[in-house]
């Protein structure tokens, strides 16, 4: 299947098309994929695909859930200066996505001061829904992926190492 697909690239790249010319850079995964080191990550990938995908769909969901919140309750704290939308639950969701995975989603979001008064209680309501993010889908959501991956390598290089002794 992937000598189709590099091929497929590869002619595709031939169109006198400037952006298609790109598509020769996908040809460079071509000797990686030879080393059995990323068959074997393929394989435990493919075995573990259904609870891969349960916990990111669980994230999606998580992630969902907090857009709804910054929609309803944080609208005025996104600057579109910064490139934080918020205008509807959609651009909610992709900022929240966006400044939750790549960076700290409370440390990027702009509270402005002399905008709006000092409120504690709008202080522990930020501080507690931006831990509950960090940890819920940050620290859990990614132990969950690495643990799922590193078991399925463990479980795979014991039946390789049963075979072995057996031969």
């Amino acid at each position: 299947m992937y000598r189709i697909f590099f091929t497929i690239c590869s002619s595709v790249a031939w169109i006198p098309v400037p952006g298609l010319r790109y598509l020769y850079c996908l040809c460079m995964l071509y000797p990686f994929l030879q080393l059995e080191v990323m068959s074997f990550i393929s394989r435990a990938v493919k075995k573990s695909i259904k609870q891969l995908a349960s916990v990111f769909l669980l994230c999606f969901i998580f992630i969902y859930i907090y857009a709804v919140i910054s929609f309803a309750f944080l609208n005025n704290y996104f600057s579109e200066e910064r490139d934080q939308f918020c205008g509807s639950l959609w651009q909610c969701f992709i900022t929240v996505l966006h400044l939750g995975l790549l960076s700290t989603l409370g440390a990027e979001l702009d509270i402005r001061p002399s905008d709006y008064p000092p409120d504690f209680k709008l202080y522990v309501f930020r501080t507690s829904y931006d831990l509950i993010f960090f940890i819920i889908v940050t620290t859990l959501g990614l132990s969950i992926i690495t643990a799922t991956l590193v078991d399925r390598f463990s479980e795979m290089r014991q039946k390789q190492a049963s075979y072995q002794f057996l031969i």
